[in-house]
């Protein structure tokens, strides 16, 4: 006997002579189950039968009892469609899956400790690097990282149990036995494989602040770069005007009064102005040289 919602759902059930184990893809396994359930007057159990949309999961009851139109022994099978629950543990699945990889590829180091730190679940790529030398060490050195600093540890856990997130802060910590770092902390609580855990972020604030120092000093070099740019620009002006002023007033002296000078006194100006332009042509040279050195260009 099948209801019509079992016929809906399960067209098979339509054909002649149906069995209970033509839903089955193996009806050895439908009478497996059948026979065990007979056996334990009753069972509850999840499989996949056939629909005419390909399989579809169910939850099964399975409850022995007896035939009012005869007596006798029969099994009442009732059905939950679990389906669109398995396809939602699947989507969550691979939302996990993505979720770790992301993870995994995160540069700052991510270490997921189960029961408030009890048990180390997960430590990414730059979690191992951190404080771990083997992915086969990581339970016993995150053991070393609570057990070593346990005073942090006990703050941590003590803000997280009243639902508070914790950090970002710093705090010196031992990451091996003879190692210590500064470490900036950030931790809230979450989910992990169906069970409350606890993902820490810890941010080595020794290496952010040579980095720092690195870029303060190349931040020094630049504006001791600009200032001498600066006085070099400077320097090079007055340089330029002071020639360029006096072969001015030397040209301008050679225009008023050459008709009047003899021929040796026009000659010797000339000659100065030369050199004038000469020591102009130098130092031009020497500033495109100087650029050119700057930018590698000469050995």
């Amino acid at each position: 006997l099948a209801n019509p919602a079992a016929i809906e759902a399960l067209p098979r059930l339509r054909r002649p002579g149906a069995r209970w184990q033509d839903l089955f893809e193996d009806p050895e396994a439908g009478l497996g189950l059948l026979e065990e359930a007979a056996a334990h007057g009753g069972m509850r159990s999840e499989f996949s039968l056939h629909t005419d949309n390909g399989g579809h999961w169910y939850m099964a009851d399975l409850r022995l009892a007896r035939d009012p139109s005869d007596g006798e022994h029969c099994l009442v099978v009732t059905l939950s469609d679990l389906s669109e629950r398995r396809q939602l543990e699947q989507r969550v699945r691979e939302s996990e899956s993505s979720i770790r990889q992301a993870m995994e590829l995160a540069p700052v180091p991510l270490l997921i400790l189960s029961s408030f730190g009890k048990t180390p679940l997960y430590a990414n790529a730059a979690a191992l690097r951190l404080f771990v030398t083997d992915t086969a060490q990581l339970p016993e050195d995150s053991r070393k990282l609570v057990q070593l600093n346990s005073a942090v540890m006990r703050d941590i856990f003590d803000k997280l149990r009243f639902g508070q997130t914790y950090g970002p802060r710093d705090a010196r910590l031992f990451v091996a036995q003879d190692r210590q770092l500064t470490l900036r902390i950030t931790a809230q609580t979450l989910t992990y494989d169906g069970e409350l855990a606890m993902i820490l972020s810890l941010v080595d604030v020794d290496e952010l602040r040579q980095a720092e120092a690195r870029l303060n000093e190349a931040l020094d070099r630049e504006r001791d770069l600009n200032r001498l740019q600066k006085q070099l620009v400077s320097v090079v002006s007055h340089e330029l005007r002071t020639p360029l002023a006096v072969m001015d007033s030397g040209v301008q002296r050679i225009l008023r009064h050459h008709q009047n000078w003899p021929a040796d006194e026009t000659s010797e100006r000339l000659r100065q102005l030369r050199q004038k332009i000469e020591r102009l042509s130098t130092l031009a040279g020497r500033l495109l040289d100087s650029a050119r050195l700057d930018e590698g260009k000469v050995a």
